[in-house]
């Protein structure tokens, strides 16, 4: 809505850490652009009571965004001592993933080229039992 964007410019940009702005605005839904490498900011996104779905943009599963194992659940990047039947991180923790290619197909990579011109994805993880 119209008054909502003007509302929300007026207000400015808030200097929160991601744990902070989870706490203080209780979302029911998150947006996550290019998190950082080797970083899982959806362990938070998992565990506020609030939030229902998180939609995660940028190089998935294997690329440089989130971790590979935390975030994603890639198989292949399971903690060495695991059992090889420890579910993904989001599963165990009772989320499902799906990639969204509407969103998908519109994003664009720094690496996309003839033969990976879609190396960004967007990928909704959504709260089982909700």
């Amino acid at each position: 809505a119209p008054g909502g964007v003007r509302a929300a410019r007026s207000r400015g940009v808030e200097q929160l850490g991601y744990w902070e702005a989870l706490a203080e605005h209780k979302p029911d839904m998150v947006v996550c652009a290019w998190m950082p490498m080797g970083v899982d900011w959806s362990h938070a996104f998992r565990h506020t009571p609030t939030v229902r779905e998180y939609l995660l943009l940028g190089e998935a599963d294997d690329g440089s965004v989130g971790h590979l194992w935390r975030t994603w659940g890639n198989p292949a990047f399971r903690p060495p001592t695991a059992p090889p039947s420890l579910p993904p991180p989001y599963l165990a923790d009772g989320w499902e993933r799906a990639d969204v290619p509407e969103i998908g197909r519109w994003m664009l990579n720094r690496f996309d080229s003839d033969l990976d011109p879609h190396g960004s994805r967007a990928v909704s993880f959504v709260r089982l039992n909700s």
